[in-house]
């Protein structure tokens, strides 16, 4: 009898730590670059902890893949008055800007060192990973930042999600984000398609299937169909030249090339004016899906920020002279995301209702 109920206890265990969630933070930062001064955008962030001690709060982000975060021998202001690790890896600042890496996020740069980690989401999902501790940050955009640092959840072979995958046996990933507020605005959730929390409607899901190359490149990379603006088509696309989309949570806009959206900007411009939402158009994405092409609604309220009424569309530069959209926020707000790894796919859907009776169990780890 004995033996049964063990066996009971464990089998319990297993079913509730099969999924790992993290509350989300959605803070609104207003712009401080010249052009666009004043204008806000949403960052959706959550906590990391480094080293099973040290506690940083990291834009979750499918559109990069490395883990970034302030170093104690950085002494540029973004670093200051951010938390900032401290390890025994990371002592002398001269030695480490010179064999520093350096990379740039919404036109800010960092340069930083890598140093071998253990990383922990909510408490029990931990893997053993190459971070990079920033040594040098630019002010833009980093200052003003309402998160520490950067946990890169795209597909390059060194990326944190794919060493979490190895770690855990997680398949998939998801992400819920709510209405834009510094206190809880949504949820993460890293484990396997069954077991994701019912704010994930699985028998709505949409799936895309990822492009050959998204692995190369490092991004959840989408064939996208067409692109409408109230019933005017702004882009189509053919078979033998397919336009591409990218899945990034990190970015507060849905971005384009200027040259496709400068023409959606002109369509709403006459509406915004008085920022009157009844006066605006339905925009359209078009996305190639696994089984038959699937379509992308976003409503005015959904793409137009408020507080400054202004459409949540910003051109992007590309220099790879490879055009392609970049899904962020507005998109990702209206519908949930699943990034399903073993299947090579990205699934939406709108939120679905009710809360898990279970939760994870907190301080078990998957390794």
């Amino acid at each position: 009898m004995t033996l049964v109920v063990t066996w009971i206890i464990l089998l319990v265990i297993d079913v509730v730590a099969a999924v790992v969630t993290v509350p989300l933070e959605g803070c609104a930062v207003s712009s401080a670059t010249e052009d666009t001064s004043g204008l806000k955008s949403v960052f959706y962030s959550g906590e990391v902890a480094l080293g099973g001690q040290q506690k940083f709060r990291l834009l979750f982000d499918t559109g990069s893949s490395k883990l970034w975060v302030p170093s104690s021998s950085c002494s540029d202001l973004p670093c200051e008055v951010h938390h900032r690790y401290t390890s025994r890896l990371v002592q002398d600042e001269e030695a480490e800007v010179i064999r520093g890496y350096k990379a740039s996020f919404a036109s800010g740069e960092l340069t930083g060192i890598p140093v071998n980690e253990t990383i922990c989401l909510g408490g029990s999902l931990c893997a053993k990973l190459e971070i990079m501790a920033a040594v040098k940050e630019s002010d833009y955009p980093f200052v003003e930042m309402p998160f520490d640092g950067i946990l890169g959840l795209g597909l390059k072979d060194d990326s944190p999600i794919k060493f979490l995958q190895k770690s855990s046996g997680i398949s998939v990933f998801a992400f819920h984000f709510g209405k834009p507020s510094c206190d809880i605005a949504g949820q993460a959730a890293f484990g396997h398609l069954e077991d994701l929390p019912p704010w994930v409607s699985r028998e709505r899901l949409m799936w895309a299937p990822l492009m050959p190359k998204a692995e190369e490149e490092g991004f959840w990379l989408l064939e996208l169909v067409s692109v409408s603006v109230g019933g005017h088509l702004i882009q189509t696309c053919g078979t033998t030249n397919p336009c591409r989309a990218v899945v990034d949570t990190g970015a507060g806009d849905v971005m384009a090339p200027q040259d496709l959206v400068d023409p959606l900007l002109d369509i709403l411009q006459v509406a915004t004016k008085e920022c009157n939402l009844n006066a605006l158009p339905k925009i359209e994405l078009q996305m190639q899906g696994v089984e038959r092409i699937f379509t992308l609604t976003l409503d005015p309220s959904d793409y137009m920020a408020m507080d400054d009424c202004r459409p949540q569309f910003s051109s992007i530069e590309m220099p790879d002279a490879k055009p392609l959209w970049v899904l962020g926020v507005p998109v990702l707000r209206k519908y949930v995301s699943v990034y399903d790894l073993s299947k090579r796919r990205v699934g939406f859907a709108e939120p679905g209702k009710g809360s898990r009776k279970r939760r994870a169990v907190r301080g078990m780890r998957f390794l």
